[in-house]
């Protein structure tokens, strides 16, 4: 069989700068990068088995993947800083002159322009290992794209590193996440019409929730709005929780046009203030609840759909679309969906094979370049579905069965293929 072989990391995992990378974003304690188990079962159909092995067990004269995370908030332009700080000689060896590659793995957050301007920072400084010889994983879906135009600004050939586009890993929902849906039962009578999770204080999400508000319908839902300590911090140096959001909330850039959304917003967010953090089934807003296990499931079961507020949204926060667990968190446990995410994220889902709900909801939005005018449309959708009595719900959620089972179907029993064929990983064949 043909194999397609990765460098156990365990070894090397007090040998790195864990100011620029990291070897901890690993699959527990197999060694294997997460986008590895995308990889295994398509590629076994074909004949080729993924290894992980430890270094003195790889062939060396066959090529081979060495997989580091890359820390993007640590990458800055400290001139102090070398991205090869205490790596091994043997690897750096194999890698300048040998048939290793180096996959710089940043799979975990959809960051573009400023990402790329800081590897190549970085890289520019001391370029050891040869451009051809490293890949740069994205989960940003016009990472190719966007990287060429980094690189063309800077004066930098489009070609100098090999970027691959990976949705993010948490596509891979667990197989515990999958049972609890199964036993999931909606409740009879649902006293809410959606819910929205907003655990950070990402600034699209008040704004929303402001919007919301205004419209008179933020009581429909269950939605919450975390403050971190870091959000505290900065309360404390702008005079509290209303300057700070609503003084950054004038900042961003905006048309004439659209500046009566804005004040919609605000206006909303003024009932608010004094009640933030919006609180739902955690209290404490510092621990990350990312994993698919800490799905808050009463409340799902008491909602008839999501309203998903992604990572990024406006264009200053990040160019491209891409998306997370957030994502496909509804598609697991059967709720109809709408996204607050950069445009035509909802015709990308669709790309993956997965069914968006036009037949019921005015999906319009997904279409709308000005992300103010996104951000009102999808605050108007929302409106417009929490007044939908609850007998006629119920009537459209058993319409959307068929619909809703297929989604869960395909992102459980298809989302190795969906991510390997949907994706660029399927390209690192050319390298056995």
């Amino acid at each position: 069989m043909t194999t397609l072989n990765f460098l156990h990391m365990g070894q090397y995992l007090e040998r790195f700068d864990k100011r620029m990378w990291t070897t901890t974003s690993f699959e527990y304690h197999t060694g294997k990068p997460y986008y590895s188990l995308f990889m295994e079962k398509p590629l076994k159909e074909l004949g080729i088995e993924v290894n992980i092995l430890p270094f003195d067990q790889i062939d060396k004269n066959r090529p081979w993947f060495v997989n580091l995370n890359i820390l993007t908030h640590n990458w800055g332009d400290e001139e102090g800083q070398d991205m090869y700080n205490d790596w091994p000689e043997e690897l750096m060896e194999e890698l300048i002159n040998g048939q290793a590659y180096l996959i710089v793995n940043n799979e975990n957050e959809y960051e573009t322009t400023q990402a790329f301007k800081q590897f190549h920072f970085q890289y520019d400084k001391n370029p050891k290992i040869p451009s051809n010889k490293i890949f740069y994983l994205s989960p940003a879906y016009q990472c190719k794209d966007i990287y060429k135009n980094v690189t063309e600004s800077l004066g930098i050939r489009s070609n100098l590193i090999k970027v691959i586009y990976v949705p993010h890993v948490d596509m891979l929902c667990s197989d515990s996440s999958i049972e609890l849906s199964n036993r999931m039962k909606f409740n009879e009578i649902r006293s809410k019409k959606y819910i929205s999770l907003n655990r950070m204080l990402r600034f699209h999400r008040p704004v929303l929730i402001g919007l919301l508000e205004n419209l008179g319908c933020l009581t429909d839902g269950h939605v919450s709005l975390g403050i971190n300590q870091n959000d505290k911090n900065n309360f404390q140096l702008h005079g509290g929780i209303k300057p700070y959001i609503s003084r950054s909330i004038k900042s961003f850039p905006i048309g004439e046009t659209e500046i009566h959304i804005r004040d919609r917003s605000l206006n909303g967010l003024e009932n608010l203030y004094n009640k933030l953090p919006l609180v739902l089934d955690q209290e404490e807003f510092e621990t990350n609840y990312a994993p698919w296990e800490f799905i808050p499931w009463k409340h799902v079961e008491d909602s008839y759909f999501s309203v998903v507020c992604s990572t990024h949204f406006f264009k200053w926060q990040e160019i491209s679309l891409g998306w997370n667990e957030k994502e496909w968190r509804p598609l697991l446990y059967g709720h109809p969906f709408i996204i607050a995410n950069r445009p035509h994220t909802l015709k990308v889902i669709r790309q993956f094979g997965f069914l968006t709900f036009n037949k019921w909801f005015d999906e319009s939005y997904d279409d709308i370049e000005d992300d103010w005018q996104r951000l009102d449309a999808i605050a108007k959708e929302v409106n417009r579905l929490s007044k939908i009595s609850a007998q006629e719900w119920d009537l459209m959620f058993k319409d959307m069965a068929i619909t809703l089972n297929y989604n869960k179907h395909m992102l459980i029993n298809n989302r190795w293929y969906n991510v390997f064929y949907g994706s660029d990983l399927k390209e690192l064949i050319k390298w056995i």
